[in-house]
């Protein structure tokens, strides 16, 4: 009786495990891909990026997005205990990245705490399904 319990428990535990989703690929398509100043417009306003330059030896900078024209945008950075708001032209920016987009936990950790959390419930209903007399063998 104990080994049905614990057969069951086990493909229990291989279905919820394939139930969860993995992720998917990053995408990869013939078409172009957008350019710096697409991307920036997808971003939302006042998320932090971080910007780098296409010159050698210019270190990169990190604020908030802010204002967004045809050929500029603006980054609001932090200079001790005051904002400074610095405009950039698109030309002479290499690459921008929004930081931190997820909110802190990347998709592995989260798998791994749905992981946790559906194997904890299936002990715990394991756990109160023998205590109530259903694995009695």
């Amino acid at each position: 009786m104990i080994r049905s319990c614990i057969a069951e428990l086990l493909s229990f535990i291989l279905l919820m495990m394939s139930l969860i989703a993995a992720p998917l690929p990053a995408q990869t398509s013939k078409s172009t891909a957008p350019t710096l100043q697409e991307r920036i417009v997808l971003m939302p306003a006042g998320s932090i990026v971080e910007v780098q330059f296409k010159g050698k030896g210019v270190p990169r900078v990190r604020g908030r997005l802010g204002a967004l024209s045809a050929d500029t945008f603006q980054v609001q950075v932090a200079a001790g205990s005051t904002t400074e708001v610095k405009t950039f032209r698109f030309d002479e920016v290499k690459n921008v990245n929004q930081v931190n987009k997820l909110g802190g936990m990347r998709t592995a950790g989260r798998v791994t705490l749905w992981s946790l959390a559906a194997f904890g419930a299936v002990a715990l209903s394991l756990f109160v399904y023998c205590l109530s007399g259903g694995c009695t063998g």
